[in-house]
């Protein structure tokens, strides 16, 4: 079941990273908290949209599901290589029980050089569908490959 999981979450993040154009694509790991769940590792990717604007899809492991953000992310460059993002979007828990919610994304991110970008980020996130909760405890530490810049 979690390799089934593991596998249908890599194809989908990969088949939208291709979807998109030439700007900015980036494909990594975030290691931190999943909201309300457990900590843990998920997949985070980074798709430009507009010289300062881009989405920002994240898939998490739980215990017993998987959970799914995209983030709509306005990003500010400080030099050539730091930049910090608020953001928003919706959140999708599939566990036990169904959840739906809305999540702020702020973090900040370094580029190196060589095609690797690091970063760490703070989601809380309000849900709204079976279940009403503020989740303050999500944040994480992001490794991400640059395919294209």
């Amino acid at each position: 079941m979690v390799f089934r999981i593991i596998l249908i979450s890599v194809f989908f993040l990969g088949s939208v990273l291709s979807s998109f154009g030439q700007n900015g694509i980036e494909a990594g790991i975030r290691i931190g908290n999943s909201p309300g769940r457990s900590p843990g590792v998920g997949i985070d990717g980074t798709m430009g949209l507009s010289a300062h604007t881009r989405m920002h899809p994240s898939f998490y492991w739980l215990n017993n599901g998987i959970g799914v953000g995209l983030y709509l992310d306005r990003l500010f460059d400080f030099g050539k290589r730091f930049r910090l993002y608020p953001g928003i979007g919706p959140e999708f828990y599939f566990d036990q029980n169904f959840e739906m919610g809305i999540a702020a994304n702020m973090g900040f991110e370094y580029a190196f050089e060589f095609p690797i970008t690091f970063g760490f980020d703070y989601r809380p996130s309000f849900t709204f569908v079976n279940r009403t909760d503020l989740y303050t405890e999500n944040w994480g530490f992001t490794l991400r490959y640059r395919l294209k810049d």
